[in-house]
């Protein structure tokens, strides 16, 4: 366990991997009562850390388990043994862009509360993000030139208690989502994930599923502002999310839509289209039909 005001820092040229001995009791680095550090775990430019079979634990008492989707009142009760709710208190910090952080088979990162960002993760088989609460971005606040893929984890139970992304906030970052799951996790703007504040966003799908997440207000599961390019292919498939205003699915607000293959947004998840906003279509769609559910702005009336 670190004390108050401990960190653990990986600086350039450090390659590091933590993990639980091979058929022993996972080992978890939890965060202290009473503990001042601004993160509990610091990747800075250069560094590399590998996290595999282990549990890093931010110290936060979460009352009720797991949420489905996390609500303000989940978010509220995020007291207790080492719980840290100050402004950039994330579990991990990942400083500068050619720091990395790979989350292995069975790593787990849980139970953190911060009132403003998170940050940026690189995912491999098996991880997982889970009952995260901050400010912006839930579980993980993507920056300039960040990179995110994700393979065959999964990120659920996170809240944005503030304001948007509800699991990731992507400004001017690259995510790849070609297996895993996002679910049951809950923001403002963008339930699983929310694309703004620059023109380079990327979010590519070619697999697994957003589902289960809940917007309170656009983007249930994926909203598109401010540009950016978001395409779906292959077997990547979006459904039951949530929210009470457009896009229940995908709200495209500004920016380009894709999809191909095999992709499929469930009818119960509609997509909006202001106008002159539209979905491009390349090749043939092969998803059990209907493939997207679309809301336009307005109707052409003949």
């Amino acid at each position: 366990m670190l004390g108050a005001g401990d960190n653990v820092t990986f600086d350039a040229g450090k390659y590091v991997k933590l993990m639980s001995p091979a058929g022993g009791t996972v080992r978890t680095l939890k965060r202290a009562a009473g503990s001042t550090a601004a993160s509990l775990v610091t990747v800075n430019a250069g560094g590399e850390l590998t996290l595999e079979n282990v549990i890093l634990d931010g110290g936060a008492v979460w009352s009720g388990g797991s949420a489905t989707p996390p609500s303000p009142a989940f978010g509220a009760n995020n007291t207790g043994t080492g719980a840290v709710t100050g402004v950039n208190n994330s579990l991990i910090k990942v400083n500068g862009v050619s720091a990395k952080l790979t989350l292995g088979a069975g790593a787990v990162l849980q139970n953190n509360a911060t009132a403003s960002y998170g940050g940026a993760v690189y995912l491999e088989t098996g991880a997982e993000i889970r009952y995260n609460q901050a400010g912006v971005a839930g579980a993980i606040a993507m920056g300039v030139m960040n990179q995110l893929r994700l393979m065959n984890g999964a990120i659920h139970d996170n809240y944005a208690a503030v304001y948007d992304g509800g699991a990731l906030q992507v400004e001017g970052a690259e995510v790849t989502m070609s297996g895993g799951s996002i679910t049951n996790n809950r923001g403002r703007i963008g339930g699983a994930i929310n694309m703004t504040n620059s023109t380079s966003n990327v979010l590519t799908m070619t697999g697994g599923v957003i589902s289960g997440n809940t917007a309170t207000q656009t983007g249930g599961g994926v909203n598109v502002s401010t540009g950016g390019t978001f395409t779906m292919s292959g077997n990547a498939a979006i459904s039951g999310n949530t929210a009470p205003g457009n896009g229940v699915g995908v709200y495209l607000e500004s920016g380009t839509f894709t999809m191909a293959g095999g992709a499929v947004i469930n009818a119960n998840n509609n997509v909006y289209l202001p106008n002159g906003k539209t979905i491009n279509i390349t090749g043939d769609l092969t998803g059990a039909a209907p493939v997207a559910t679309i809301k336009p702005e307005t109707y052409a009336m003949s």
